[in-house]
């Protein structure tokens, strides 16, 4: 089985380092910094899809970057886009998503780029998001790492493709 994977906390940190945005991201991030970092996930993720890959893995979705647009002052047409995104997504043919929820139980560790004021606002309206779409989800309640991969994996073969 072939798998694409990619990390999008690293791609915003390559962005931030490359100057394309500036490290106000999270919560207290700008317009701009959001419709950047939305396109790069359209892109990644259709590239993904697009691929000879059986599997693509990625630690956020579209329904992160929705969140976080609307914890920010944003336009009304970035809130769509974003809103568009997540319909095209969840709604495009021989695709199937299997969509892991990690609430926020883990102890946060505050760095430069995330700040803990954010984490429940963003939270918040991820489970908005996921009740408004009526997107089904698996919720992972563990935070023994052991138990969260053999849950994970798990789902996967149940829900392979052949």
């Amino acid at each position: 089985m072939r798998i694409s994977t990619f990390v999008i906390s690293e791609f915003v940190r390559d962005l931030i380092r490359k100057k394309v945005i500036d490290d106000k991201i999270d919560v207290e991030s700008n317009e701009y910094n959001q419709i950047v970092i939305t396109s790069q996930l359209m892109n990644l993720f259709w590239k993904g899809i697009n691929s000879e890959s059986c599997v693509v893995l990625s630690e956020r979705t579209p329904i992160c970057t929705t969140a976080y647009t609307l914890s920010i002052k944003s336009s009304s047409f970035l809130k769509s886009l974003n809103i568009e995104f997540i319909k095209n997504l969840f709604n495009t043919p021989g695709i199937k998503i299997l969509l892991f929820y990690f609430p926020p139980i883990i102890p946060y560790v505050q760095d430069d780029i995330r700040k803990e004021k954010g984490r429940l606002l963003v939270d918040k309206k991820i489970r908005k998001i996921l009740k408004d779409f009526n997107i089904p989800f698996i919720e992972v309640k563990t935070t023994d790492i052991k138990e969260r991969v053999n849950l994970i994996i798990s789902h996967i073969k149940e829900n392979q493709v052949q």
